[in-house]
């Protein structure tokens, strides 16, 4: 067994997952596509902001044929489905650069990882280890047209089961076994999953990681308190208390307006 920093937190699955080699075969494994790609893009934002909401995604690749964006989500949100198939929409609309011109020249492809058992009541839950969202187009004999390739999958590591593909099952045992922050190194032989288990040894953490380890450990307690707390207010309440929790823990402005709709200025404010 080795000690390692839990793959639930962002900057510990970008670290591993952003390595050229382990997120190639990732999306090989989860997606059956090979891509060609020189670099992973973490916290990718496009050039310019497109539609109401300024996106930043977790990781973010791109072939001449394919984009890949894999997201990591912990605390299920409120709006969890819709906000990732915003995530996802935006990945192919933000192509069309003219009206004149309506084509999306690369297939999308949008991987959500969701670690945490946490969901709002009342909304649909996490029953699932993989789930896939097409968008492919089918004529009156049920058969594909091939023109639409985008797909939006969840994968729910600590729901594995019978059905899961075999393809992503040791993907989600690693990724489950990691979150009380030890691993089996021995229960996975292949190259890239070593190569992920060394990145996440937490030998080789670093203090700049470790304490946004633990800013983000005080982000999740903030949500989970505001769901267990009953908060039935709207999104901007909820952010709202979200935010002076985090302050109070003496959590940076600037990181707290990256987790929540917030400004800045408004944050700021809530200090008086």
């Amino acid at each position: 067994m080795v000690d390692v920093a839990s793959l639930r937190f962002d900057v510990i699955f970008k670290k591993a997952f952003s390595q050229l080699g382990v997120f190639r075969q990732f999306v090989h494994d989860v997606l059956g596509i090979s891509i060609q790609v020189d670099t992973v893009i973490q916290a990718y934002r496009y050039p310019e902001q497109f539609g109401y909401v300024d996106i930043e995604y977790d990781l973010f690749a791109e072939d001449l044929e394919n984009r890949i964006i894999v997201e990591i989500q912990h605390v299920q949100e409120v709006d969890f489905f819709d906000r990732f198939m915003d995530y996802h929409l935006m990945g192919i609309t933000q192509q069309i650069k003219s009206h004149q011109d309506y084509r999306f020249p690369k297939a999308v492809y949008t991987v959500v990882v969701v670690t945490g058992a946490t969901r709002p009541r009342n909304e649909p839950g996490v029953r699932f280890s993989v789930a896939t969202s097409q968008m492919e187009a089918f004529n009156e004999y049920n058969q594909p047209l091939g023109v639409y390739p985008h797909k939006l999958v969840f994968l729910n590591p600590r729901i594995r089961n019978e059905g899961t593909p075999q393809s992503v099952m040791a993907w989600l045992e690693l990724i489950d076994d990691s979150l009380d922050e030890q691993v089996d190194e021995t229960q996975y032989s292949p190259p890239v999953f070593q190569q992920v288990i060394e990145e996440i040894r937490r030998d080789n953490i670093t203090p700049q990681e470790l304490a946004r380890i633990k800013d983000e450990a005080v982000v999740e307690r903030a949500f989970r308190e505001s769901f267990e707390g009953g908060l039935e207010q709207g999104r901007k309440a909820r952010e709202i208390e979200i935010a002076r929790s985090m302050l109070a823990r003496g959590v940076d402005v600037v990181l707290i307006a990256e987790v929540t709709a917030l400004s800045p200025e408004e944050i700021a404010g809530l200090r008086d």
